[in-house]
């Protein structure tokens, strides 16, 4: 027990640090189509992207929508995002203004401002592009009735996770598509979208014997970011970054196993909501803790003789340690949510032994 104190205390000397995320959920594009119009050349263009969605598309989902290198975006313009809500239910159209935070050279962030169902999402993108080029497309999976390589291209993301300038300590909610450190965060080595800034960032962790870090790329001996691991990131001023992925192994894979050492561990909450930490977390007098109460506690799977001794996290406003969870520990009652596990936080979590543990699936 001695190593787990003598690292916390080392820890809480030298850093502060804080995370916010945003949670979102994953719109598989099945079918897409986008047509110009008004291609003049030298002159402004309007665009409409209609996708054809397998899945339900979230409120505070982006939408990323890539022009060809001679497309100039200015901000000022709209994107009229159109969807379902309900199945029976009319088309229902908001208005999303353009603004430059939302311009990364000729990518175009779109946010999704209410939730819809699968099926089709519609964006008309207004007074915001100007390239001359002419494009009308068609797409689908497995066939392509039209191409252009004049198009935009588009990605929906699963998560964003914003950084504070100084340290932060974070985990992805999802398991990446891939992940290779220069993929998760493609956002942080492109650096902020205004130009000519110096942008740095460091990202380490550490496996209960050994530091590994990833330093704007010149030290390498961190190469992947994984699911249920947390990570240290310094960056040198406010940043987002984005990550696709899945909240869970899709068929026939198996469940989700994560495994850990006596020490203090840097440990991820892959999850979409916010859950309790321990099975026996005690509700009474002060009802219920977190918000998603009634849902499995993330470390409910785990089994004696190991135990979880101590929780840290940091907190994001006062920029210093936050809560301390504990297995026997009373919420709360000025903070309910202080006790809980927050998708896009990482935790530093003492085990008595070696231990394993199934974090439980979304829904359950």
């Amino acid at each position: 027990m001695k190593k787990i104190f003598g690292i916390a205390l080392a820890l809480a000397l030298v850093l502060s640090m804080g995370v916010m995320a945003t949670p979102v959920a994953a719109g598989t594009i099945v079918c897409a189509g986008v047509t110009q119009t008004n291609p003049l050349t030298g002159g402004a263009s309007d665009y409409t992207i209609n996708f054809t969605t397998q899945e339900p598309v979230a409120a505070g989902e982006y939408i990323d929508v890539t022009f060809p290198p001679t497309t100039v975006l200015a901000a000022g313009g709209t994107a009229t995002v159109e969807g379902r809500t309900t199945p029976a239910g009319f088309w229902v159209s908001n208005v999303v203004g353009i603004v430059a935070a939302d311009i990364f050279g000729t990518t175009l962030r779109i946010t999704v401002p209410v939730d819809v169902i699968a099926g089709s999402v519609g964006v008309v993108i207004a007074n915001t592009v100007t390239n001359g080029l002419q494009c009308t497309q068609t797409l689908c999976v497995g066939t392509t009735a039209e191409t252009c390589e004049d198009c935009p291209t588009y990605e929906i993301y699963a998560y964003r996770i914003d950084l504070v300038a100084g340290w932060n300590l974070i985990s992805l909610p999802v398991i990446p598509d891939d992940p290779a450190i220069e993929v998760v965060l493609a956002d942080l080595i492109a650096g902020p979208a205004v130009c000519c800034t110096d942008f740095e960032f460091k990202v380490y962790y550490y496996d209960c014997t050994t530091w590994y870090a990833y330093n704007n790329g010149s030290y390498a001996s961190l190469t992947t970011i994984n699911e249920c691991k947390a990570y240290w990131i310094w960056v040198s001023e406010d940043i987002s970054f984005y990550v696709k992925g899945s909240y869970y192994p899709a068929p026939p894979g198996p469940p989700l196993k994560k495994c850990y050492h006596e020490c203090w561990n840097m440990v991820g909450f892959t999850s979409d909501v916010v859950r309790e930490p321990f099975i026996n977390q005690p509700p009474a007098p002060l009802g219920p803790v977190c918000d998603t109460a009634n849902l499995s506690p993330y470390f409910g799977s785990l089994a004696p003789p190991a135990t979880i001794i101590y929780v840290l996290r940091w907190d994001t406003g006062l920029q210093t340690w936050g809560a301390v969870i504990q297995w026997t520990a009373l919420p709360d009652a000025a903070a309910p949510n202080s006790n809980c596990l927050t998708p896009g936080e990482g935790y530093w979590v003492a085990f008595s032994a070696d231990a394993c543990f199934a974090p439980p699936p979304p829904g359950v």
